[in-house]
């Protein structure tokens, strides 16, 4: 005896289709760039490379245009993807005050209230201020995290 196929009860009116969707093309230029790359260490030159040699530190293409560097999901430092040259990070507010007045840097747009910076010209800062400047910002997203993990991160 054949067992005849059961029947899928007919969708009602007015339910939701459940079929994937396909995703809409991206038309910014940046984001079709950040789409391309095969891997985010590709990208970047000495400020870069710093920053992926800090305790932690992660990086990934957020909001279809920045390479931003980050430890536990805390950033310090974003990278536009068009000019990686240039940069932004974090500082304590005396260090803000300071930096704003050097020429090439200035408040970063957005995250200024929250004591960003943005380097504009590489040759505003010196290499190793630079990196002392990145490194506070690294400090200052590390002192945000739970103690275990500032000590983890912190061991040598």
């Amino acid at each position: 005896m054949a067992k005849k196929p059961i029947a899928k009860p007919a969708a009602k009116r007015g339910t939701k289709n459940t079929a994937k969707k396909t995703p809409a093309k991206r038309t910014k230029a940046g984001a079709n760039r950040a789409a391309s790359l095969s891997a985010p260490e590709t990208l970047g030159g000495p400020i870069q490379a710093f920053c992926r040699s800090l305790p932690g530190a992660t990086e990934d293409v957020k909001w279809g245009a920045a390479l931003v560097f980050s430890v536990d999901g805390k950033m310090f430092l974003v990278c536009p993807i068009e000019d990686l040259r240039q940069y932004c990070f974090n500082c304590d507010d005396d260090g803000f005050d300071r930096l704003v007045e050097v020429d090439g840097i200035i408040p970063a747009p957005y995250m200024a209230r929250l004591g960003w910076v943005k380097v504009e010209n590489p040759r505003a800062l010196k290499a190793s201020e630079a990196k002392r400047l990145i490194r506070r910002s690294y400090d200052i997203a590390v002192s945000k995290l739970p103690k275990r993990r500032q000590q983890e991160l912190r061991a040598p």
